[in-house]
């Protein structure tokens, strides 16, 4: 039986750094909550599905907007992906937000291993 692998990166446009946003904050709060949120069912894993999702996104002071998908792996997948985005809540995109948009690109990156 394969195992999935989930990783949840941020990176902001423009920088180079996904461990940080520009403000000096942490992502990892948000990556946690994506990772926590995607649903892998076994049809996924039996028809071997991954790769990496990649999604574009505006956060606000009123929570995230604008969200694309920019390319996807699956389009069950990468819907489910841009709904978890898309209702994150304002308390974990709180720290990105500054008085005008912050734009970011959200690798969800799926991998399956083997136990």
């Amino acid at each position: 039986m394969k195992k999935v692998i989930l990783a949840a990166s941020v990176l902001l446009i423009g920088t180079a750094a996904f461990a940080q946003t520009s403000n000096g904050k942490s992502d990892l709060e948000f990556r946690k909550y994506i990772a926590k949120k995607i649903s892998y069912n076994t049809n996924f894993a039996n028809e071997e599905v991954q790769g990496t999702i990649r999604v574009k996104l505006d956060v606000t002071p009123n929570g995230v907007e604008n969200v694309n998908l920019i390319s996807g792996i699956n389009p069950k997948i990468d819907s489910q992906i841009i709904n978890i985005i898309k209702n994150t809540p304002n308390s974990v995109t709180s720290k990105f937000a500054t008085d005008k948009a912050v734009t970011m690109v959200v690798p969800v990156r799926l991998v399956l291993k083997d136990n």
